[in-house]
C-alpha cells in the first residue's frame, strides 16, 4: 500500500515538476523571509538602541512656549528617579526670502546630542549645523539668514539671524525627514531643524528640558516595560509641573498687562488730539461761514436803512422848495407884511433845519455803521488767515499723526494678540 502511494507521488511530481518547484521555491523563500524577520528584528532594535546610547537621547522632553524659568528648573530637578537633565533653547523661524519653517535649537553637551554627518558642530557665535537633508541644497561656508517672530512678551530669542554653515547634523529626536511636526511661523508646518551655540541665544529662562531616568537604563527602548514606564514618569512630571504652570502664566499675563493699558492710553490721547484739531477746525468754518452771513445781513440792512433815510430827505428837501416857491410868490404878491407870510418864512425856516438837522444825523449814523462794518470785515480776514494757517498746520501734522495713531494700532493689536498666544500656552 505503502509503495503505490510513493509511486503515484512520484509520479505525480514527475508530470508536474514545474508547479513542483514553484511550490517548493515559495515555500522555502517564505521560510527564508520568515528566519529573517525573527533574526533581524532584535538586531534592528539593537542597532537603536545603540544609537539611541550612542546620542543619549532624552526619555522626555520638556517643551514650553513661555519658558523655563528657576522655579520650573527647581521642580524638574527634584523628580523622582532623574538621571540627567539639560536645559536648552529654541524658536521657530523661516527662512528669509521664503516660507520653509525652521526650528532652531541650541547645540547640547550632555543629553539628546546630534549625530555629525559633515563637517563639524558649531563652536562659536554666529556658526550653524543644518539637518542633513539640506546638503544638498546648501554648502559649509554658505550664510543663511532666518526672520524669527517676537514671542508672547514681544521678544526674540535669537541675538542675530545670519548664520555661517559649518556642518550637517541628524537628530536622535526628530527621526523622520518628511513630517517634522508643526511650527508657530511660516506655514505651520516644520520643514526642518537646526543647532547654534547657547550663547546665540538671548533669553532669561530656558525652552526645553532634555531628561534621562535611572529605572530606564538598559531597557529595550522599543518594549512594553519601557513605554510603561515612561508613561509613569511623564504623568508624575506633569503633575509636578501643572502648579507652576498656572503660576507662571499669571505673571507673563501680569507682565503683558502692564503695557496693554499704557499703550491703549497713548492710542487713545493720540486720538483725541486728532479729533481735537478737526473739531476745531470745522467750528472755526463754521463760524467762519456765521461771520460771512452776518456781514452780508449787515450790508443789505445798512444799505436799506440808507436808501429809506435818502428816500425821507429826498421828501423833505421837496416840501421844503414847494414852501421856498409859496414864499416867493407871496413876495411877488407883496404880502410880505401879512401874518400866512410870516408864518410860511418860520415854517420853511425850521423845515430847512430839521433837513439839515436829519443830513448830518444820517452822515453820523452812516459813517459809525461803515466803521463797524469795516472793523468785522477786518476781523473776519483776520480769522480767515488764522484758519488758513491752522488748516495748512493740520495739512501738515495730520499724516504723521495718522501714522503715529496707526503705528500704536499695531503694537497694541500685537500685545492683543500676545494676550490670546497665553492663552494657548502649553507645556508638553
Amino acid at each position: 500500500m505503502n509503495k503505490i502511494i510513493w509511486k503515484d507521488i512520484w509520479q505525480s511530481i514527475k508530470h508536474t515538476k514545474g508547479q513542483f518547484f514553484s511550490i517548493l521555491g515559495l515555500m522555502l523563500l517564505g521560510a527564508y523571509c520568515l528566519v529573517g524577520l525573527v533574526v533581524t528584528g532584535p538586531d534592528m532594535r539593537d542597532t537603536g538602541n545603540d544609537y539611541a546610547k550612542k546620542l543619549n537621547t532624552p526619555d522626555l522632553t520638556v517643551i514650553s512656549n513661555y519658558g523655563l524659568d528657576h522655579q520650573d528648573v527647581k521642580r524638574i530637578n527634584k523628580t523622582k528617579g532623574l538621571k540627567q537633565a539639560e536645559y536648552g533653547y529654541m524658536t521657530d523661524t523661516v527662512v528669509k526670502g521664503s516660507k520653509k519653517s525652521f526650528r532652531i535649537f541650541s547645540k547640547p553637551s550632555k543629553v539628546g546630542k546630534y549625530e555629525l554627518r559633515n563637517g563639524h558642530l558649531p563652536n562659536k557665535k554666529g556658526q550653524i549645523a543644518l539637518a542633513a537633508q539640506y546638503h544638498k541644497k546648501y554648502k559649509i561656508g554658505d550664510r543663511i539668514n532666518f526672520i524669527e517672530k517676537s514671542n508672547v512678551l514681544g521678544k526674540t530669542f535669537l541675538k542675530r539671524h545670519s548664520f555661517k554653515i559649518v556642518g550637517f547634523v541628524r537628530s536622535s529626536q526628530i527621526l523622520s525627514n518628511v513630517n517634522l511636526g508643526q511650527s508657530t511661523s511660516g506655514t505651520g508646518e516644520l520643514r526642518g531643524y537646526a543647532v547654534v551655540v547657547p550663547q546665540d541665544f538671548n533669553s532669561d529662562v530656558y525652552m526645553t528640558a532634555n531628561l534621562t531616568y535611572k529605572n530606564l537604563r538598559g531597557i529595550d527602548s522599543y518594549g512594553s516595560t519601557y513605554t510603561n514606564r515612561v508613561t509613569k514618569d511623564k504623568k508624575e512630571l506633569k503633575k509636578n509641573l501643572n502648579s507652576e504652570v498656572s503660576a507662571r502664566k499669571s505673571r507673563i499675563n501680569d507682565s503683558i498687562n502692564s503695557k496693554l493699558q499704557p499703550q491703549q492710553d497713548k492710542l487713545d490721547q493720540a486720538k483725541d488730539e486728532l479729533q481735537t484739531s478737526q473739531d476745531k477746525l470745522i467750528s472755526a468754518q463754521k463760524q467762519l461761514t456765521k461771520g460771512k452771513a452776518a456781514i452780508a445781513k449787515n450790508e443789505q440792512v445798512l444799505q436799506s436803512k440808507s436808501r429809506s433815510a435818502q428816500s425821507q430827505l429826498q421828501a423833505g428837501a421837496s416840501q421844503l422848495a414847494q414852501a421856498k416857491q409859496a414864499i416867493g410868490q407871496m413876495q411877488a404878491a407883496g404880502k410880505q407884511n401879512t401874518p400866512q407870510y410870516q408864518a410860511a418864512v418860520a415854517q420853511y425856516s425850521a423845515k430847512a433845519n430839521e433837513l439839515q438837522s436829519k443830513k448830518q444825523q444820517l452822515q453820523a449814523t452812516s459813517a459809525g455803521a461803515q466803521a463797524k462794518l469795516s472793523q468785522a470785515k477786518q476781523e473776519l480776514a483776520s480769522k480767515q488767515a488764522e484758519y488758513k494757517q491752522a488748516k495748512q498746520k493740520f495739512a501738515q501734522s495730520a499724516p504723521a499723526a495718522r501714522r503715529k495713531i496707526s503705528a500704536g494700532q499695531k503694537k497694541l493689536d500685537k500685545i492683543k494678540e500676545q494676550v490670546k498666544e497665553l492663552k494657548s500656552m502649553s507645556l508638553s
